[in-house]
Parts: C-alpha cells; sequence; structure tokens
C-alpha cells in the first residue's frame, strides 16, 4: 500500500498538485482497499511515520497548480493498483 501511495504522491507532485496531510489520511484507505484488505484507518500517527520513512517533506508550490480532478485521482489509483497486483 505505502508503495502505491508514494507513486501517487510523485505523480501529483509532477503535476504540481498540492497534497496536504488531511488529503493523504483521505486517499490512503483507499489504496488499502484497492488491494482488497478493509483494515485500515489512516491517522495522523500513520502520516507522520509514512512521511519520515519516505523522507517527504511539505513543500510550498509556487506559481500555478494543475486543478486535478477526483476521478482523475481515482483512474490513477485503480490502474496503478492493477498493474501492482500483476508483479
Amino acid at each position: 500500500m505505502e508503495e502505491a501511495v508514494l507513486k501517487w504522491i510523485h505523480t501529483m507532485r509532477d503535476k504540481n498538485v498540492p497534497i496536504s496531510g488531511p488529503f493523504l489520511i483521505e486517499k490512503a484507505p483507499k489504496f488499502v482497499k484497492a488491494l482488497g484488505y478493509d483494515e485500515f484507518r489512516g491517522s495522523n500517527g500513520w502520516l507522520e511515520k509514512f512521511k519520515r520513512r519516505h523522507v517527504i517533506m511539505e513543500k510550498v508550490i509556487s506559481g500555478e497548480s494543475k486543478d486535478v480532478d477526483d476521478n482523475d485521482s481515482e483512474n490513477w489509483i485503480m490502474e496503478t493498483m492493477s498493474k501492482i497486483l500483476r508483479l
């Protein structure tokens, strides 16, 4: 799950899309569900440990950010999950 979340973060950052901690906590369970698991509750503790493990720092994005539709995000999650599951 963390690998998928990390890839998603990098994809969003490449598009200059800001990602907040609460947004990550909201998205993580969707990755878990896409992997076929039910038991995951994102928390501030999980987020802080995740950021530490993967050396993720908050950044201010300057300039105009590209708007990303939630459907694009959901589609990316599902496509990535199916690729990961095929490995």
